[in-house]
């Protein structure tokens, strides 16, 4: 997403996430200018605030269809069953406790690595940032995770990790955030 600061992208959107039954998604760069937890008709949206008119993360949750099934009992996704646990205007994280089920959800945006020293002095602090996140809530935990984040990386062809990547995150040779991506995860 470029941005949901209009209504109708805002709408629109809704309309799909609701109509094509998505339990889940995860945006960046939707530039909203308020942080918080917002409750609508058949889903939960948590937001992260934009900096200056740029970034911004969400996450939706569709609370009309189940988030879990247990045989024949079905549990709903509600503002009871889940938390924020960090919120920044790129890096989003929220964790649900629904049933049995333990789900940390993550919807980030990193920094490019280019440019001089201030743009690379902000893709490190993202990614000490976003290590000691996932160190704090996820990684050794007793917790299932579900990551979306846009990380503007790029992996070589050969790496063993290229194919859970799609072709475009596909290159002839790794950026400088593939490495922290294969040392994170």
């Amino acid at each position: 997403v470029r941005t949901l600061k209009k209504d109708y992208l805002r709408y629109s959107l809704c309309v799909l996430f609701i109509t094509l039954h998505f339990n889940i998604l995860c945006l960046q760069e939707t530039r909203t200018t308020k942080s918080g937890t917002f409750q609508n008709d058949g889903f939960i949206a948590i937001m992260s605030a934009a900096c200056k008119g740029s970034y911004g993360c969400e996450i939706w949750l569709n609370t009309s269809i189940p988030f879990v099934h247990v045989d024949d009992q079905k549990f709903f996704v509600s503002t009871d069953n889940l938390s924020t646990l960090h919120s920044h205007p790129r890096l989003l994280v929220i964790r649900i406790d629904l049933h049995k089920l333990s789900l940390v959800i993550i919807s980030g945006h990193a920094p490019y690595f280019s440019g001089g020293k201030e743009q690379r002095d902000k893709f490190y602090s993202w990614w000490r940032m976003f290590k000691k996140m996932f160190n704090n809530h996820v990684s050794g935990k007793d917790v299932n995770c579900y990551l979306n984040i846009d990380l503007n990386t790029c992996f070589k062809a050969t790496a063993e990790y290229a194919n859970s990547v799609g072709q475009i995150g596909r290159a002839k040779k790794s950026n400088a955030s593939a490495n922290l991506v294969a040392d994170t995860l």
